[in-house]
């Protein structure tokens, strides 16, 4: 009877690759990473046009910024911690955002200036647009392209570096998140 039964070893070793390829394609929040459709990579250069921190009143948004991010943005508008977090963000949760101004832009963003904390902004600006979202699909990231003009700019962003991004190696974030720092 036992002589009918396939080699388990085999099967074990396809199950094991199979997970352990599954594995690798699943992000911190557990979503797959689907394969890529940007292989080759994707051109992106901020020009600081505002498109990304403008809104309405009538749609909230939320930079999330970390208490690290508070702290480096307190410094550079040479705030106290306390004064920045209480002039400029609010509480969700467990986690801090930045307050918006009544027409929906960011606090930051200053018509005819620009972004007023941009060497210091929070990971989810630096990252922009390489979110996790925008990625889903080539269609998705057309319609993105439509708002903002620094998509297809610039330099070439490896898939490695969005992967990065996307997978939550905070290291390379920290460092230099996606070459995309002024």
């Amino acid at each position: 009877m036992a002589a009918d039964l396939p080699p388990v070893g085999p099967v074990i070793q396809e199950s094991c690759r199979y997970h352990m390829k599954i594995s690798r394609l699943m992000a911190m929040d557990d979503k797959p990473i689907l394969p890529r459709w940007y292989k080759d990579g994707l051109r992106f250069a901020c020009v600081q046009c505002g498109n990304c921190c403008r809104g309405s009143p009538d749609r909230e948004s939320r930079v999330w910024v970390t208490p690290d991010e508070a702290g480096t943005i307190a410094a550079h508008l040479g705030m106290s911690l306390n004064g920045f977090g209480s002039r400029y963000l609010r509480k969700i949760n467990n986690r801090f955002a930045v307050i918006d101004q009544p027409n929906g832009d960011c606090s930051f963003w200053q018509v005819g200036v620009g972004c007023k904390i941009y060497p210091v902004r929070p990971i989810q600006c630096r990252t922009y647009p390489f979110w996790r979202k925008h990625l889903s699909s080539q269609e998705t990231w057309q319609v993105v392209t439509q708002e903002c003009p620094g998509i297809g700019e610039g330099p070439l962003h490896l898939t490695t570096d969005i992967d990065a991004q996307q997978t939550g190696d905070s290291e390379s974030r920290r460092v230099n998140p996606l070459n995309v720092l002024p």
